[in-house]
């Protein structure tokens, strides 16, 4: 996924996958969140044997880079995921 907004500065870069974290000075901040949800689908996509990078450029944009693999953790394909409950 891509955008073309503000970009993320490079000092907040390494902290946006850390939970509670809101990249930007707290006196200018208009943004609202809890800064759960880069953690979250962090933590989703590593249960999945998967990765998330990120790119970004200051006034030019953001990239987040999502790969899953077909065969998860453990040995578990597709057809064993629909099993457990969890669509792939």
């Amino acid at each position: 996924m891509e955008d073309t907004g503000c970009g993320i500065a490079e000092q907040d870069l390494e902290h946006i996958f850390d939970r509670f974290y809101r990249s930007g000075d707290e006196m200018t901040r208009t943004g609202q969140g809890t800064g759960l949800g880069l953690p979250i689908c962090y933590g989703i996509v590593e249960k999945m044997g998967g990765k998330i990078t990120v790119e970004s450029e200051i006034e030019k944009g953001t990239t987040f880079t999502v790969s899953i693999p077909r065969e998860g953790p453990e040995g578990v394909t597709g057809v064993e995921r629909e099993d457990r409950g969890v669509r792939s």
